[in-house]
Parts: structure tokens; sequence; C-alpha cells
């Protein structure tokens, strides 16, 4: 129901198309008083937005830290200083598997640095290719294509921390955490 996310979304397909490719993975969260009537709506997105507070939409949040309340044109510089100032503490491999729709997700976690912040693993289950209503400006379109929208966290609302091997909320370089995240079935509505 936002006229103004699609813009939002433009902006940030573009980004993600001509500047970070797979380095940038967006989830399209629905929450607020203009998504309650519609059926992608979250009540995970909504706890995150209790969280961030945004005031108006569309909002951005970078690695679901920093909260953006700029407007989208501000948008693109501060990805890249978030981009900039960012290393890689760890590598993450994930492995799905899928019976039915029954589906399970292994990963293993590799430390490249050492750690003393308390880290965590959140696996999202997104959606691509959902036709349905949205007011784009002024126009209501009944087949307009969502993308990345979020439908599920595997693990939890806020994910899994991560403990090192000596049981600690603290790793050290070359040190690997494996866990697995319960099975979990994707409901009949979802296009797998």
């Amino acid at each position: 129901g936002c006229p103004n996310c699609p813009s939002g979304t433009s902006l940030l397909n573009q980004l993600k198309e001509e500047i970070y490719g797979d380095r940038m993975i967006t989830v399209a969260m629905h929450a607020g008083g203009m998504s309650l009537n519609y059926s992608l709506h979250s009540d995970i997105a909504e706890e995150y937005l209790g969280v961030f507070n945004f005031s108006s939409f569309p909002a951005l949040a970078i690695n679901k830290r920093t909260a953006v309340e700029e407007k989208r044109e501000n948008w693109p510089a501060r990805i890249s200083q978030e981009a900039a100032d960012e290393t890689a503490d760890m590598d993450i491999t994930m492995a799905s598997t899928l019976n039915g729709r029954e589906l399970e997700v292994l990963y293993s976690v590799d430390f490249c640095n050492d750690v003393t912040d308390s880290l965590g693993v959140q696996i999202y289950l997104i959606e691509n290719d959902i036709i349905d209503y949205q007011l784009d400006e002024q126009h209501h379109n009944e087949q307009y294509q969502h993308n990345h929208v979020f439908r599920m966290s595997l693990n939890d609302v806020w994910g899994k921390t991560l403990k090192g091997e000596s049981g600690e909320i603290r790793y050290l370089k070359g040190e690997k955490y494996y866990g697995s995240t319960a099975k979990v079935t994707i409901p009949e509505d979802y296009n797998i």
C-alpha cells in the first residue's frame, strides 16, 4: 500500500546491478500501517520496524543494524560508506535440502579474524516473482511484480548466536562453527 516503496526498490535494484552484484542482498520487509491489509505483511518485519523505529517509507536498514532515515537520494552514499567500512569476519557456507515442502539448511562458519563481538547467523526464506497489488505513486497496480520478499526466518526472529569452540562468545581466526537450522515446512501458498 505504500506508493513510495517501488522507487526505493528500483534504486536498490540499480545499485545491485551496476555496482554491488552478489555482494548486495536485498530483502523486502512489508510492515507498518500501509501493509496491514495485504498478503505480504509480516509480523517479524513488524518487530524489526519496532526496533528501528522508522518514521517514513521506504525505509532502509543496512546489515540489519544501520537504520537510514535519509531520503532515497542519499542511500547510495550511505550504502557505499557501509560497504567500505565492512570487512568480513567470517565466511559462511550453506547447503539446503528440500524434501517436498520440508526445508533444511545446513551451514558452517569459518572465522577470518579474531572477533570479540557477539555474532550470529540468520537465515531468511525469500520469494521472487510474486504478482500482487502495489500502489505505485498514485497508480493502483494489481499486477506488480514483488521480488526478494521476506517470507520467514528459519532460525528465530534475531537468528542464532554463534559460540566459539570454547563455548564463549569469542572467536579465533581459523576457528570453525558448525550448525544447522531446524527443518521448516514451507507454507502451501509460497512458490518454491
